[in-house]
C-alpha cells in the first residue's frame, strides 16, 4: 500500500529553476540563500573524491546530481516515492544509484557510507528515531551525517506570520507541524546513539526565509507562463537568470543572517542544520 507521503511526492516535484542548468553548473552557481547555505555545509563535510555518499530522501535527484558534479563522489539516493526515483533516473549521466526505499529500512549493510545527507525529509516521517538509527547504522565509523529539518519552535518566524494571516505554508509542502523536530532533542538522540556533534545551527528566522520565498514564488509564477516554459534550460537567458540569482544570494546571505540574529538567539527558526560524526 502506498503511503500518503509517497502519493504527494509522486505528483509534486521539487521546484528548481532550470534544473538541467543547475546540474551542469553543480554548486558553482546557487539560486537562493538556502542553496548557498547548503553548499557551505557540503563544503564543511570535506567530501573526498570517490568517497561514498548516500542521500536519504533524494526526491527527483537534482540536488544529488549537483553534489556529484561538484564533489566527484560516488553517490546513492533513496526515496519512498517511486515516481521521484523514476524521474531521478532520467538523463542520469553520472550513473548515480537511485532506488525506491523506506528511510526506516535503509537497504544497505552497516558501515557502507563515508557520508550521509538528509535534507527536508525527517519532518515528513513519523518514526524519525528509526530513520536516524538506520542512517547511523549504514554510516562508517568516522563518517559524517548532515541533516537539515524543520524546527518545532517557529514562533514569530516568517512562516509563523504567514500562517497567522491565513496562508497555508504547511499543507502545500505536505508538512504536518506535529512532526517538526526540536533541535536539542535531536542532538541528544544523536549523542546517545554514538555520534559526536560537530556543528548545530538554527537557520531561517525571518529575513533569510522571506528572501527565498520571494524567489520561489517568482519561479513558480514564471514556470506557469508559456514563454518561460519554452526557454531552453541551458540557454543564454537561463544562464543570465541563474547568474543574477547567484550574485544576489551571495550578497544577501551575510546581511540577512545578521538581521535574523534576534530570532536565532531565542531558538526560533524555520529549520536547523546538524553535522555529526560517528565514533
Amino acid at each position: 500500500m502506498k503511503s500518503a507521503q509517497n502519493d504527494f511526492f509522486d505528483t509534486h516535484s521539487v521546484l528548481y529553476p532550470f534544473p538541467k542548468l543547475l546540474i551542469e553548473e553543480g554548486f558553482s552557481k546557487v539560486f537562493k540563500l538556502r542553496d548557498l547555505k547548503n553548499k557551505n555545509y557540503l563544503d564543511f563535510l570535506d567530501l573526498k573524491k570517490e568517497s561514498k555518499l548516500l542521500e536519504v530522501g533524494c526526491g527527483d535527484g537534482v540536488f544529488l546530481k549537483r553534489i556529484v558534479k561538484t564533489y566527484k563522489v560516488k553517490a546513492w539516493g533513496i526515496d519512498i516515492s517511486s515516481n521521484s526515483i523514476r524521474r531521478a533516473k532520467i538523463d542520469d549521466e553520472q550513473k548515480i544509484k537511485f532506488r525506491v526505499a523506506d528511510a526506516t529500512k535503509i537497504p544497505f549493510p552497516k558501515n557502507s557510507f563515508d557520508n550521509i545527507i538528509c535534507f527536508d525529509t525527517l519532518e515528513h516521517i513519523k518514526d524519525q528515531n528509526k530513520v536516524i538509527e538506520e542512517m547511523i547504522r549504514v554510516l562508517k565509523p568516522g563518517g559524517k551525517l548532515l541533516l537539515f529539518t524543520i524546527n518545532r519552535n517557529q514562533k514569530y518566524t516568517w512562516n509563523y506570520w504567514m500562517d497567522k494571516i491565513g496562508i497555508d505554508i504547511y499543507r502545500g509542502y505536505d508538512h504536518d507541524p506535529k512532526l517538526f523536530l526540536d533541535s536539542n532533542n535531536t542532538v541528544n538522540l544523536l549523542n546517545k546513539s554514538g555520534m559526536k556533534i560537530l556543528k548545530v545551527e538554527l537557520y531561517n528566522g525571518f529575513f533569510t526565509l522571506e528572501a527565498d520565498e520571494v524567489i520561489m514564488v517568482s519561479i513558480l509564477i514564471l514556470s506557469k507562463m508559456k514563454i518561460f516554459a519554452k526557454l531552453p534550460e541551458t540557454g543564454v537567458l537561463a544562464r543570465f537568470i541563474i547568474s543574477v540569482l547567484n550574485i544576489k544570494s551571495r550578497l544577501l546571505l551575510p546581511v540577512l543572517e545578521k538581521l535574523d540574529i534576534p530570532w536565532i538567539k531565542n531558538g526560533k527558526s524555520n529549520g536547523f542544520f546538524i553535522v555529526a560524526q560517528k565514533l
